[in-house]
């Protein structure tokens, strides 16, 4: 779902726009007390849903549309960055140990 897109997010918004010409196919201004204000946030797409973290405020959107499905203030964390871990991570890392092994 998102080859050939790019997920972007600064000073409260996020976007999906295309690799190819830089067209915005939509963009949200989120209205989610402490994420409205950020001005950076870490931004991951998983399947439909993109997750994204900043201010100490987790918040997952529909690639589809961009639209909110959830937010977690996560009260207690402070408001920081959030660094996101997954599988594809793991996937990618255990990927490049099997060639490296193979080559050598």
């Amino acid at each position: 779902m998102s080859k050939g897109y790019l997920y972007i997010f600064s000073y409260g918004r996020i976007a999906k726009i295309k690799k190819q010409d830089g067209e915005i196919v939509w963009e949200t201004k989120l209205t989610i007390s402490g994420i409205k204000s950020a001005t950076v946030a870490n931004v991951q797409l998983d399947g439909d849903k993109i997750y994204l973290g900043g201010n100490g405020v987790l918040v997952c959107v529909k690639e589809s549309d961009g639209s909110v499905v959830w937010s977690n203030s996560l009260k207690g964390w402070g408001f920081n960055y959030i660094i996101f871990s997954n599988q594809s991570q793991t996937d990618i890392a255990a990927a490049g140990e099997a060639a490296a092994n193979s080559a050598g």
